[in-house]
């Protein structure tokens, strides 16, 4: 994976004096694009992918600043997965025998997640990124062999962040499959809710483009009911 990161980013998070950080959907929807901007142009990424940022405060402690974990132009990949101290990004890795035949996927929210080492410290933000919702089949099994329920779990109790958020761009759709739409729903609303009952309903947000191609932010969860818009 090679790239240059070649845009200054200035996103900050404004907070209120003496509070935790409070993420709106405008805020998030900033930084968000910055994602994508950022990773998936610069470096050219055509496939899934995941981010994981511990995103500090300022200096005057009112407002949290992307700048702080941006990658500096020579960090280099590792077997598709870049790795700063505050920032890792990691993308879906097809797995083959020695024929070259396709055996399965390792997905790219998995692959992030192992070994995952994300400095930071209390008060930081987190933020985990995923470009599609978890497959419930995968990723969103608590008992699969690669679940990420348990990953998210830990990270998300690593330090104790001033707000944390599980953001996801997409829904995910198995490729080349013709599935029923509402199995769809049925299928994220419980890989969803597998996810928040690791790190909590009110933690995952959705940012996509909707279809009147204005880019905007949602918060999957109010209470035990889930927006439409994170599942369909």
């Amino acid at each position: 994976m090679a790239g240059l990161w070649w845009i200054t980013v200035t996103m900050v998070f404004c907070l209120p004096a003496g509070s935790l950080a409070q993420i709106d959907q405008k805020q998030l929807e900033g930084l968000v694009k910055q994602i994508r901007t950022n990773i998936k142009y610069e470096y050219n990424i055509n496939t899934m992918y995941a981010v994981a940022a511990s995103i500090p405060k300022n200096q005057n402690q009112l407002s949290y600043d992307l700048t702080k974990v941006m990658p500096n132009p020579q960090t280099n990949w590792n077997d598709d997965i870049l790795t700063t101290p505050r920032l890792v990004v990691a993308t879906k890795k097809d797995v083959t025998n020695n024929n070259g035949k396709y055996l399965y996927a390792e997905h790219a929210e998995w692959r992030l997640l192992q070994n995952l080492n994300l400095e930071g410290q209390d008060g930081d933000l987190l933020v985990f990124f995923s470009y599609a919702s978890p497959c419930l089949t995968s990723c969103a099994d608590p008992k699969g062999n690669y679940k990420i329920t348990d990953g998210l779990k830990t990270l998300f109790k690593k330090h104790v962040w001033g707000e944390k958020a599980f953001v996801f761009e997409v829904i995910f759709k198995p490729r080349g499959q013709d599935i029923d739409p509402d199995a769809i729903k049925h299928s994220t609303t419980e890989a969803l809710t597998n996810i928040g009952n690791s790190i909590g309903r009110e933690n995952i947000f959705r940012c996509y483009r909707d279809k009147y191609g204005n880019y905007r932010c949602v918060r999957c969860f109010d209470g035990n009911q889930i927006d439409q818009n994170c599942i369909s």
